[in-house]
């Protein structure tokens, strides 16, 4: 799973790319404080439950794209999706291109060069939150934060 965001005012945004400009996207009504409005589909419909603040680069302290991987049967895979909707369903889908992985872990094809495989909550070891720089950030180190699996539930309640 891959979604970008950026850090603005000491806070974390999920974040929308539209050329130079960024828009940041929150569903905390404190930000409407802070210079963010209503969300307006294509539709024209005001949402009042989700707020959008178009920035400049420039503005932010930094911009990164955020990949969580999961520790399985002593192996780090990339995951499909990720949030609040795998407590529920119990579940973690992985993926892989790798063929001896395929074989070795039972994965299924979902189409030419991907495979996956459901993984029970209680099988994963822990996830792996990677936060790697985008646009003029893309010098700065990676990073990488280990989710035990103890902590998971609460993580994945916050996605």
């Amino acid at each position: 799973m891959i979604t970008n965001y950026a850090k603005y005012i000491d806070k974390i945004y999920k974040l929308d790319m539209d050329g130079d400009i960024l828009e940041l996207m929150s569903t905390d009504q404190v930000d409407l404080q802070n210079g963010f409005s209503f969300y307006v589909d294509v539709l024209g419909k005001e949402h009042s439950d989700f707020y959008i603040k178009r920035v400049k680069v420039e503005e932010v302290d930094l911009a990164f794209e955020l990949k969580i991987n999961a520790n399985y049967n002593g192996k780090e895979f990339e995951t499909l999706s990720l949030g609040p909707f795998n407590i529920q369903e119990g579940k973690i889908p992985l993926f892989t291109k790798d063929f001896v992985e395929v074989e070795k872990f039972n994965f299924h094809k979902q189409e030419q060069f991907v495979f996956i495989k459901e993984v029970p909550l209680q099988e994963i070891e822990s996830l792996v939150e990677i936060n790697i720089p985008i646009l003029k950030f893309k010098e700065l180190p990676t990073t990488r934060r280990v989710i035990k699996s103890s902590e998971m539930i609460i993580y994945l309640k916050k996605l």
